[in-house]
């Protein structure tokens, strides 16, 4: 029998049975491939939508409100869909979500009521929200401590890989067919993944962990991280993470309108700055994750909040099109240092 050490839990993973660990790198492959197509559908929007919204006679105030009730709606949507996740796998919570995800981009194709609106942007935070919860619980769950922030690492850059792609096809998709094609575009895509994700992801998230929790005795109680976790550190986590989407929630909701209505460009030239930070993101992503894991995730987190301060506080310094570029790009790779680094040191502490 396992004493419990770390070396004869690290060794319980190769004695079990080979279909069994399979199925959840299967599963990794599926839902990394899927957190990708999940982000090309959501992508085509990011250069259009605020444009849109202000084109059907919005204020930027309620822009900036609706916007924020689609955060709103991200909050309870990432408890309820890792909820969902915990308790019945991963392909019905990512199916449901992507398939409630296109009837919202279809939503706004053919709506210009503020009410009806509203509504959508509470959908669309609520169906995007379940990604996020339902890949890291994964990895959390099937990926050894030292090389978690790597692979998150390397699901955020599938995911900014894929919007970078989208970002300039949205937007150039906008200024030569007008916004319904991008609304239509995303919609198809979003039906796509959920096909996808019926194909690929077929086991519960915890398989493969409850195989190795099983294979040896529960850890003493009063050693369990959860149960000895201080208030305090969780407390700071969750106050970090509010301020972090707060930064990025006002920078990225109105930067298409800024250089829009002050820069003078159009939707498909956003969609070009757009998509060059996904790029810069893409490769920060991975590269600071696999960082994290050998010099430490809370170093890491640090540099990358301490970055990103700098790049927003400069962002509105400027509204040449080089110069947004530059910044745009910069504030992304910041981004991508901050996020895979974060999730691994939440992951290390929570079971």
């Amino acid at each position: 029998p396992l004493s419990g050490s770390g070396q004869e839990l690290e060794g319980a993973l190769a004695v079990i049975e080979p279909p069994r660990a399979r199925v959840w790198q299967r599963n990794l492959v599926g839902i990394t491939l899927v957190s990708g197509l999940n982000s090309l559908a959501t992508g085509f929007l990011l250069p259009v939508l605020p444009i849109h919204i202000k084109e059907l006679g919005v204020s930027a105030v309620t822009l900036g409100l609706m916007f924020a009730a689609s955060s709103a709606a991200s909050a309870v949507g990432e408890f309820f869909w890792g909820f969902a996740s915990d308790r019945v796998g991963t392909r019905a919570p990512l199916v449901a979500s992507l398939v409630m995800m296109a009837l919202v981009f279809l939503g706004f194709a053919f709506t210009a009521s503020q009410p009806l609106l509203y509504l959508l942007f509470l959908g669309r935070g609520f169906s995007f929200a379940a990604m996020m919860p339902i890949s890291r619980g994964f990895v959390g769950a099937n990926i050894p401590a030292r090389n978690r922030a790597t692979i998150l690492g390397a699901q955020g850059s599938a995911r900014l890989g894929a919007r970078s792609v989208s970002v300039l096809a949205g937007g150039f998709l906008a200024d030569a067919l007008g916004f319904s094609s991008v609304f239509y575009a995303s919609a198809g895509v979003a039906l796509t993944t959920a096909a996808v994700t019926l194909a690929l992801v077929t086991a519960p998230a915890h398989s493969a962990s409850r195989a190795v929790a099983e294979a040896g005795p529960p850890p003493a109680r009063g050693r369990e991280p959860w149960r000895s976790l201080p208030f305090m550190y969780l407390g700071t986590m969750a106050l970090v993470t509010f301020l972090f989407f707060v930064a990025r929630g006002m920078t990225m909701t109105f930067f298409p309108v800024y250089a829009k209505e002050v820069g003078g460009m159009s939707a498909g030239q956003v969609g070009v700055i757009l998509t060059a930070a996904s790029v810069a993101g893409t490769f920060f992503m991975w590269s600071m994750g696999w960082l994290s894991d050998r010099l430490g995730a809370l170093r890491i987190m640090l540099l990358g909040l301490a970055t990103m301060a700098l790049f927003t506080a400069v962002q509105g310094l400027g509204s040449s099109y080089v110069y947004l570029l530059l910044v745009s790009c910069a504030g992304w790779a910041s981004v991508s240092t901050f996020m895979p680094a974060g999730s691994a040191l939440f992951t290390q502490t929570i079971p």
